[in-house]
């Protein structure tokens, strides 16, 4: 996303909240190491509302490994319970996007690796973090780690999720 419009530039302006208290720290290949940790303290902490590039040249060695952020936040709730999650917002336009989910976790990507990708929408050249990602998912690599929201999927049993994404 990037609520100032196709073509518009960076997103790092943007706003962020995330109504998450933990976070995913990963290995040099930004695999999840199987930790839940605080956000407290850290340039992960996005539960008061900040600009996402805020911190992203703090000397915090998963956002250069991840050229920004794409890491994976934990919901503070119950696994299955549909709640918010995340809200983006941009000043410059005045819109806001507010994410509500059942899903346990959100990757959230600042598009760090746009450069040199594909033509996008009208041909239009998409540069490093030219728009943000909000991906409500499981938390990756979740079977190997018991500490992660289960992911199993049992025979007979069915797999609903719902993710709503409201624009004002």
């Amino acid at each position: 996303f990037n609520l100032d419009g196709h073509g518009s530039g960076s997103c790092l302006a943007h706003l962020l909240k995330l109504n998450c208290t933990k976070w995913l720290p990963p290995d040099g290949t930004l695999i999840p190491k199987g930790e839940l940790t605080d956000v407290a303290g850290t340039p992960m902490d996005f539960t008061a509302e900040k600009v996402i590039g805020s911190q992203m040249t703090e000397d915090f060695e998963p956002i250069r490994i991840g050229k920004g952020y794409d890491h994976c936040w934990v919901a503070d709730k119950e696994n299955g319970e549909f709640k918010e999650i995340a809200t983006l917002r941009s000043e410059k336009s005045g819109r806001k996007l507010t994410v509500a989910t059942t899903q346990p976790g959100v990757q959230v990507y600042v598009g760090g690796w746009l450069e040199g990708c594909p033509e996008g929408k009208n041909g239009a050249v998409y540069h490093d973090y030219s728009a943000v990602a909000i991906e409500c998912q499981g938390c990756p690599d979740a079977p190997n780690h018991p500490a992660f929201p289960s992911q199993r999927l049992d025979p007979g049993k069915e797999y609903h999720q719902v993710i709503r994404f409201t624009f004002d």
